[in-house]
């Protein structure tokens, strides 16, 4: 999911609060320090740390904790002017975490930003998905406006992809060594480099830069040290990744396997405590790796590497689907992969939920799911039906490749007894883009097919993402018409998606059609 909402989810996550733990903040007000009171329910390994665009600036309580309250004097006198977080996590678990806001330095503003900033804000943020042009105009806006606003750095990173796409050159460099001047950090090189390499952003921003990248990855090499030790060689290996990413965009493929592979060396000294598993596992760089070695013919390497990220992202449509291309081509066929692929997918699922897979013979769960226009519809309504149901997000990349396949499958099959439905994620917030916004971005999405197929919004109360075992996206589901689930497609195909979903939604109407 290349897609700019991911960003703010980088920087926010781990995610949810929690109720066990209490976390407070004294001296926001100083210009030099800040005291953190917390207290730890039961024996914990415990993180404290401080965060903001330029990732982790301190990490004053990185370990094990017994049982207590404890409070820490953090010395925030070098940190640039922003809004940052302070962070409590339990147990390395990102469903344990409480959070705090505060600016720095203060000068005498509220803790966060004004909502007039927030809501403009948050319109730039929301433009770069669907308006890179009126983005530029929003962030400018911003930045001319709001001369006192306590995150321009932020406003300038978050601004470059929406300027990769609507402005020239100049202008997407200017706004990358401002923020890279506002906040000088490592996290914030990084961001700059992933950014204008094509890493994390939109599926639309075509523009590339990767020389400018590699030389933000390199600062943020060079101050890696700024990194607190705990978090130093995950940053390393993030900066290693998008350096050997950058060299093979530029078809520099000796010195991006070297990157690579010196990505996956730095992981042998980080303990298995980061933010991202996938990030210490090595889930990029095996497939950088594994991507350069395909692209070099050198199929039965890149089939190894791409089961070590798979291992590590297990959950990542793409990986399955380069998987198999490359058992393909390195054995002449498919023939065996069925076989390999589930013992695989046996040994990375562990304690996860039911398989998808088996769901298949099984009938869908009952459900009542509003669409965007206001009704409701029920499994009720569908039955009767061929129903195909795409589940899908606005911030999911392959989805939205997606839709205009869902698309045509629907108007070309419409008035014979299929009924094609999207289903929506019951996301009610993204970081940066509020819960009454997404319906909206959703709608926008939709509208572009309107007519072509039903679209509803999950809920938490309903919950069919759940209830069906869907743990990626985007998935279709495709049932007969008395409800039960004949075929599940995970992720997107370009090539073969139409032509699969069509010849089941065929073979099921002619079927269904026959006297018994």
């Amino acid at each position: 999911m290349n897609t700019i909402s991911l960003l703010l989810f980088a920087l926010l996550l781990p995610g949810t609060l929690s109720a066990k733990a209490t976390l407070t903040i004294d001296g926001a007000s100083s210009d030099s320090t800040i005291t953190i009171k917390y207290d730890v329910p039961e024996s914990s390994h415990v993180q404290v740390r401080i965060v903001s665009t330029g990732g982790i600036l301190a990490a004053p309580q990185y370990g094990f904790q017994a049982s207590g309250n404890y409070s820490i004097v953090q010395d925030k006198s070098g940190f640039p002017r922003g809004e940052y977080l302070v962070q409590l996590i339990l147990d390395r678990d990102r469903n344990k975490v409480t959070r705090r806001s505060f600016l720095h330095p203060p000068s005498g503003r509220p803790a966060t930003r004004s909502s007039e900033e927030r809501k403009l804000y948050n319109r730039s943020f929301i433009s770069t998905m669907f308006d890179p042009k009126q983005a530029v105009e929003l962030w400018n806006d911003l930045l001319t406006r709001y001369p006192d606003y306590a995150d321009r750095g932020t406003a300038y990173l978050y601004s470059i992809p929406a300027r990769m796409s609507a402005s020239d050159s100049i202008d997407v460099h200017a706004a990358a060594d401002s923020a890279a001047a506002l906040f000088a950090y490592p996290g914030t090189y990084l961001t700059i480099g992933r950014f204008l390499s094509g890493l994390e952003v939109p599926a639309s921003v075509k523009t590339r830069y990767p020389e400018t990248a590699i030389i933000f990855a390199e600062r943020a090499i060079k101050h890696i040290g700024d990194v607190p030790e705990p978090y130093r060689d995950e940053a390393l290996y993030r900066c290693l990744h998008l350096r050997g990413y950058c060299l093979q965009l530029l078809d520099r493929f000796e010195k991006a396997e070297k990157a690579y592979n010196e990505a996956i060396e730095t992981l042998t000294s980080v303990e298995g405590a980061g933010s991202y598993s996938e990030f210490l596992q090595g889930g990029w760089a095996y497939q950088g790796l594994a991507s350069l070695h395909e692209h070099q013919g050198r199929y039965r390497d890149a089939i190894e590497l791409y089961e070590k990220a798979v291992r590590a992202k297990p959950r990542d449509p793409e990986l399955w689907m380069a998987l198999q291309r490359n058992f393909n081509l390195a054995h002449g066929s498919d023939a065996g992969y069925q076989a390999y692929s589930r013992k695989l997918e046996a040994e990375t699922r562990g304690d996860a939920p039911e398989k998808q897979d088996d769901l298949v013979g099984k009938p869908l769960p009952e459900f009542a799911l509003a669409r965007l226009g206001g009704d409701t519809l029920t499994l009720e309504q569908v039955k009767g039906n061929v129903s195909v149901l795409n589940f899908w997000a606005f911030w999911c990349g392959p989805c939205m490749a997606e839709l205009p396949v869902i698309a045509r499958l629907a108007r070309e099959t419409s008035g014979s007894g299929v009924k094609v439905i999207a289903v929506h994620t019951p996301l009610e917030s993204v970081p940066g883009i509020s819960k009454e916004q997404v319906p909206m971005l959703v709608r926008n999405t939709a509208g572009k097919y309107e007519g072509a197929f039903d679209t509803v919004w999950d809920s938490k109360e309903q919950s069919l993402y759940v209830r069906t075992g869907i743990k990626s996206l985007p998935v279709t589901l495709v049932a007969d018409k008395e409800g039960i689930v004949q075929y599940r497609m995970v992720g997107f195909d370009p090539e073969n998606a139409y032509r699969k979903l069509k010849a089941v939604v065929d073979s099921l109407s002619i079927s269904s059609a026959i006297p018994r």
